[in-house]
This record gives structure tokens, C-alpha cells and sequence, in this order.
């Protein structure tokens, strides 16, 4: 009878910890990432940033997230990927061309993706579809994504500012 109940006491103590290690793997398998992937060349070196603002910690916090890559003229594609911290959403996603000179900014592609969600970015319908300008920046007509950003009154700040709909197809859950 003792052996059955010693028995009976050592599964029951294997079979709790088994449950509670696989709680803690199901909740890191639940987080979801951010990324951006951008695909361009430049013609004049510069400095880009990619920020994330809005944030939500808690009932009574929000955080911006900023990341800022040093980009070099070039004539051949180069890649920018940037990955947000885990679970990281938000109200307001940008990128900054840079403040220091004026360039052509052509884009390849602009892949994001919020977990298994992503969208695919290659012309320049989907880039009107999904991002907004400021006055800063020129989108040139045509299928390729060309940008030349615009000094105006002595000032350089050209963002380009993701759309609710962009940001609602990532981030909003099933």
C-alpha cells in the first residue's frame, strides 16, 4: 500500500512540472514580433530612422521604439531590416529619409510583418495604398517606388508615415 501511494505521489509530482514547463513554452511561442525589411538604394549617404511610437504598456504608458541606420550612396540595392521587441504594437510607424542631405530614395521592396501576418510592398500603388508622405518627400509617377526628398524654407525632414489600414492588417488579431 505504501509503495502504491509513493508511487501514486511521484506522478502526480512529475506530471505537475511537466504541465508548468509546457505553460512557459506555449507563452513564448504566443510572441509575436514586428519586423520591417527594406530593400532600396540611395544616392547620398545619410542617416534613416525607423520608429515605432505609441506603444502600450499598461493603462498609464506608451513607448517609442527608434532605430536609426547609417546608409551609404550606392548603385546597387542594400537591405535595412529592423525587429521591434516582442508583442510590440502600435498607433504610429515611420520611416525618416534622413535630415542631412537631399536624395532620390528608390525602393525595391518594403516587406513588414507582425507574427505569422505580412504585407508585401514592390510598386508604387500598394506604397499609396499603405503609406502617406509629409511635404518633404516627392513620390515620382511611375511602377518603380522612387522618392526624392525636398528641402523646403532651408528644412529637410522627410517621413513617410504607415497608414491606419497598414497598421490595423498587421496588428489586429483574427
Amino acid at each position: 500500500m505504501k509503495k502504491t501511494i509513493s508511487i501514486l505521489l511521484l506522478v502526480t509530482l512529475f506530471g505537475c512540472n511537466n504541465t508548468k514547463e509546457n505553460k512557459v513554452h506555449n507563452e513564448e511561442v504566443l510572441e509575436k514580433y514586428f519586423s520591417v525589411h527594406i530593400s532600396f538604394k540611395s544616392n547620398q549617404p545619410d542617416k534613416v530612422n525607423v520608429s515605432l511610437r505609441n506603444i502600450v504598456i499598461d493603462e498609464f504608458q506608451n513607448k517609442s521604439v527608434i532605430f536609426q541606420e547609417s546608409i551609404i550612396a550606392s548603385n546597387d540595392f542594400d537591405e535595412l531590416k529592423v525587429v521591434f521587441g516582442a508583442n510590440d504594437k502600435a498607433s504610429n510607424f515611420a520611416i525618416n529619409l534622413g535630415i542631412e542631405n537631399e536624395k532620390l530614395f528608390e525602393i525595391k521592396s518594403i516587406k513588414l510583418a507582425y507574427g505569422a501576418k505580412e504585407v508585401f510592398i514592390e510598386n508604387t500603388a500598394d506604397f499609396k495604398k499603405y503609406f502617406a508622405l509629409n511635404k518633404y518627400v516627392n513620390l515620382e509617377a511611375g511602377s518603380i517606388i522612387k522618392l526624392n526628398t525636398l528641402r523646403i524654407n532651408n528644412q529637410l525632414n522627410p517621413v513617410i508615415y504607415a497608414k491606419s489600414q497598414l497598421l490595423n492588417r498587421l496588428f489586429e488579431e483574427d
